[in-house]
């Protein structure tokens, strides 16, 4: 009995060193740089587990210089190659990965006004085809798969400044567009998670310029209905949204009506038992501009990069953040991050604070 409760003693400090030891090992490194560079682009992983990087803006200032071009990571070489153009230049688009292995590419900026146009990558050939036309042209929208396999994209803006309130989904069995209902206020810039039921949260976004709301509401594929939920604490944009896998979803990021000088360090929790949000503690650093660059690690953490020189990871299992070691080369905004398949995460492109656009790539790595 001794014995044993040395040996206990012994494993109890031998654990958290363990985890301490994972903690300290985890960083950010320079990768790769792109063929090109690129900021509010997208990022798809692939069935082979190589990374689609599409459109974005390529030039600084990041409105007028908008590129059809396309490459792919591949981790085994750590190397990024070009494969087809797109069939319309876009920037601030959404490219999801279908159950067919294809990615559809829908809407966004062409450099002259926003686009309803959509098109299908086949990773087998490298080639992009054009699909059709979403119902509504526009740009600053989420595109969220459903468990069925369909796509619902929902709100954002046309034009200038018009702000969406429709909503329509994409059935990849027949490559068509379908109206749903409308949600209950319009709004860009927004965020989308899916929840393990099957619905989908959306939160937040911009109704008009200078008017950033709080309100949120879950659509149900079952009818195809938006219902309204509890307010979130504060009004913001531009953040990110991401399901846990204890079925909360945590909202980290974004801005107010200020923007750059409105960002919030806050996050919240979004609580599906009790549809209400709660505070989770603040992160380290302020951030915004952040919609794809935040991603759920393979133990169920999750890295917030983007809108600063470092990033940092949240545990859901203390609600807590934490910086990670190593640096980007600027406070980026509009990068991409995507888990590979060893569990690293690519992070590429972004523009800085004064609207440059890099060709850097990076990786998070805990080995």
């Amino acid at each position: 009995m001794v014995f044993l409760k040395a040996l206990i003693g012994l494993l109890i400090p031998i654990t958290a060193l363990a985890s301490l030891h994972s903690v300290n090992t985890e960083r950010i490194l320079p990768a790769a740089h792109l063929t090109i560079p690129r900021a509010a682009h997208s990022a798809t992983k692939l069935p082979n587990g190589k990374v689609l990087i599409a459109g974005g803006c390529v030039a600084d200032g990041c409105e007028r210089e908008v590129t059809n071009t396309a490459e792919v990571f591949d981790s085994t070489s750590g190397v990024f190659s070009r494969v087809g153009n797109m069939t319309t230049a876009r920037v601030g688009h959404q490219a999801i990965l279908l159950k067919t292995g294809l990615v559809l590419i829908v809407g966004g900026w062409t450099g002259q006004n926003t686009t309803a146009k959509a098109e299908l990558f086949d990773f087998k050939t490298g080639q992009f085809t054009f699909v059709g036309n979403m119902l509504q042209e526009r740009d600053g929208f989420t595109a969220t798969r459903l468990q069925d396999g369909r796509i619902l994209i929902a709100g954002g803006y046309r034009g200038a400044i018009q702000r969406l309130i429709d909503a329509e989904i994409f059935d990849p069995t027949t490559n068509q567009f379908m109206r749903v209902g409308n949600m209950n206020s319009p709004r860009m810039a927004h965020s989308a998670a899916l929840l393990s039921d099957g619905r989908v949260l959306i939160v937040g976004g911009s109704q008009a310029k200078g008017r950033v709301v709080a309100s949120a509401e879950i659509f149900d594929p079952t009818d195809n209905l938006f219902s309204i939920v509890s307010n979130m604490n504060v009004p913001q944009h531009k953040q990110a949204a991401v399901s846990l896998e204890d079925t909360r979803v945590l909202i980290v990021g974004g801005a107010n009506s200020n923007d750059f000088t409105g960002q919030y360090t806050t996050t919240e929790i979004f609580d599906t038992k009790t549809y209400r949000f709660t505070s989770s503690g603040n992160m380290n650093v302020a951030r915004f501009k952040i919609s794809d660059s935040v991603v759920q690690l393979q133990n169920g953490q999750v890295l917030i990069a983007g809108s600063d020189r470092q990033a940092e990871v949240f545990d859901p299992d203390t609600n807590t953040f934490r910086l990670v070691q190593g640096e980007f080369d600027a406070e980026r905004a509009y990068m991409t991050a995507t888990r590979l398949d060893d569990g690293s995460v690519l992070i590429v492109g972004g523009y800085d604070s004064s609207i440059r656009v890099t060709d850097r790539t990076w990786l998070y790595t805990t080995k």
